[in-house]
């Protein structure tokens, strides 16, 4: 599979990351400059609030960044493992399962046979899928491996008629659990810039 797409979403995180660092740093200039023209005692405890925040925030941030763009070589040779179930079957398969649980209960080897497609029994698996399905009113969430399609996640797809699907594939080991490493990121991207933005 190509990584042309990783690349490019690793590349912006990374942009967006500088960008506000860059930001962060250059309010923290501008305080600093404040503090030394008033000796204020509630302007630097201030300062200080606002450096620890931004500080946890750039943390928090380094983090998923790093998580998101290590080596997602799984689907070029590696043995993948993911997470195989459906909701209306197994009901702890909703989207807060516990991973821990689940990984004894639903973690399958992609590469065994009993979960490759019965017309594809030569395919090699390319990463793991999370699928939500609405059926009029009710959800339905389906983990399986994936065999063929690119990274993408929340995918739109309709159905027939009262049916749409939002399609959510990875390329690593056990990425179809509850909460992608994206989803986690646009998270505290969000979070980070409404806290930004308050002050």
């Amino acid at each position: 599979m190509c990584k042309c797409g990783r690349g490019i979403m690793c590349a912006l995180q990374l942009i967006v990351f500088i960008y506000i660092y860059i930001s962060v740093f250059f309010r923290f200039y501008i305080w600093q400059r404040m503090v030394n023209r008033k000796s204020d005692l509630l302007l630097n405890m201030t300062v200080a609030k606002q450096t620890r925040m931004f500080s946890f925030i750039l943390g928090l941030l380094s983090v998923v960044l790093m998580s998101v763009c290590v080596d997602g070589s799984d689907a070029n040779g590696k043995t993948i493992f993911c997470f195989h179930c459906n909701s209306v079957i197994d009901e702890d398969c909703g989207d807060s399962f516990e991973i821990e649980k689940a990984r004894k209960k639903y973690l399958v080897n992609c590469s065994d046979q009993l979960y490759k497609p019965p017309h594809l029994p030569n395919v090699q698996p390319v990463g793991c899928r999370k699928v939500d399905q609405y059926i009029l009113d009710t959800k339905r969430v389906i983990r399986q491996c994936a065999f063929y399609g690119e990274n993408v996640t929340d995918l739109k797809r309709p159905g027939n008629k009262g049916v749409v699907s939002y399609h959510t594939q990875c390329a690593q080991s056990e990425c179809n659990k509850a909460v992608s490493l994206h989803s986690a990121f646009t998270t505290l991207i969000t979070i980070a810039v409404a806290i930004f933005m308050r002050h």
